[in-house]
């Protein structure tokens, strides 16, 4: 595992952390307005717990913007991390991480000052931890790479869902001294649930919507190879874009062995307009029966069949993480016709790459190749 790959990972488990641990304080915080206590677990346990879990989500929130910021991928300026609406990067989504940021140190700091400023102007202020619940939310969501994966959907449910069903039952709970409900607060929290829920499906949960988050504007990733001979600065072929470019290669059969059993690999190299390498590896079975048939000058040979069991693509661009995935369609004539589906180390950004390749008799292989993000 490289070094981009370790901040990555320390990334995304900083923030999923930093996220369980605010709907655990948010949660508490929550439970002492209705009072849950007993004899043997104290309001002021909850007290505590509920200020020590605040203070700890705040730690790893430090850690997932430090991780964030030394990213040699995203190359975020020391402003992008610390000033909203600044970012190259999805910037309404990632401002709204920096604001919950801001909000939650200053929660910690009324909470400090709460015999200073009074009971109620703290509970008033207090009040924004809800808020700073609700940005985080929408900021995991639209900017994290994991939405959609099976995993990050259950805890951004399963927390959301908890932190709303406790705000709604404390809102329709008599006060103990007025005996007041607020059935608007629940069903806006309700409706609050509702709309994130659809809005994580036809969003963030939708293939394209790195395209939309980021206003179009690729990955996130500025570093350009730069030609140091001549001090100019040349941009690199970006696979989160568009683009189109010619391929040569080489293409390598193995030797069935007694089972049948083959290798075909594809090792591409980028011709123009940048420097890249393309390698498909397929595993077959040669059938058994073979085809009499005639070549396009009329004598008779015999063509083996084969069928392709597994196949595995890996796509390397300078400067930008490495591209894994598969084939998703071949079709074999006078000249090979391929769709191919890959995406990055963060399984934020799909590929889908389209190929028409010339192999000749020898093994050497020419042709062109367009990618398309998802």
């Amino acid at each position: 595992m490289n070094t981009q790959s370790i901040v990555w990972e320390i990334a995304r488990a900083g923030g999923f952390t930093a996220y369980i641990l605010l709907t655990l304080a948010v949660f508490t915080g929550a439970a002492q307005s209705l009072k849950w206590q007993s004899g043997r677990w104290p309001r002021m346990i909850n007290y505590e717990t509920h200020n020590f879990l605040t203070l700890l989500s705040c730690v790893f929130i430090c850690v997932h913007v430090l991780a964030v910021w030394i990213d040699p991928f995203t190359a975020f300026k020391w402003y992008e991390v610390f000033v909203p609406f600044l970012s190259h990067y999805r910037q309404i989504w990632v401002a709204l991480g920096i604001i919950a940021f801001y909000l939650i140190i200053a929660t910690i700091i009324t909470s400090l000052l709460r015999n200073k400023i009074g009971y109620k102007v703290w509970r008033v202020l207090h009040l924004g931890t809800f808020v700073v619940f609700l940005l985080t939310t929408a900021h995991g969501i639209a900017t994290g790479s994991d939405t959609r994966t099976w995993w990050a959907a259950l805890i951004y449910l399963s927390c959301f869902g908890s932190v709303s069903g406790i705000i709604m039952l404390r809102a329709l709970t008599p006060a103990p001294k007025t005996q007041k409900t607020y059935p608007v607060v629940a069903m806006a929290t309700g409706a609050l649930l509702l709309v994130g829920i659809l809005f994580t499906m036809v969003g963030p949960m939708q293939p394209g919507w790195n395209i939309i988050a980021n206003n179009g504007a690729g990955s996130g990733s500025r570093i350009t190879a730069s030609n140091s001979a001549t001090g100019t600065s040349t941009v690199s072929l970006n696979p989160t874009q568009q683009f189109t470019a010619n391929v040569s290669g080489q293409y390598i059969q193995s030797t069935p062995d007694t089972f049948g059993n083959l290798q075909l690999a594809l090792n591409l190299s980028f011709a123009s307009p940048a420097n890249g390498t393309l390698d498909i590896t397929m595993q077959g079975h040669e059938n058994s029966a073979t085809n009499n048939d005639d070549d396009d000058d009329g004598n008779n040979q015999n063509r083996s069949s084969i069928t392709i069991t597994s196949t595995s693509v890996i796509l390397s661009v300078p400067n930008y993480s490495q591209y894994s995935g598969q084939v998703t369609s071949i079709n074999i004539n006078q000249q090979w016709y391929m769709q191919v589906n890959v995406q990055d180390i963060t399984q934020q950004h799909t590929l889908l790459l389209k190929l028409i390749l010339t192999v000749s008799s020898n093994g050497s292989v020419t042709g062109a190749i367009q990618g398309t993000p998802q």
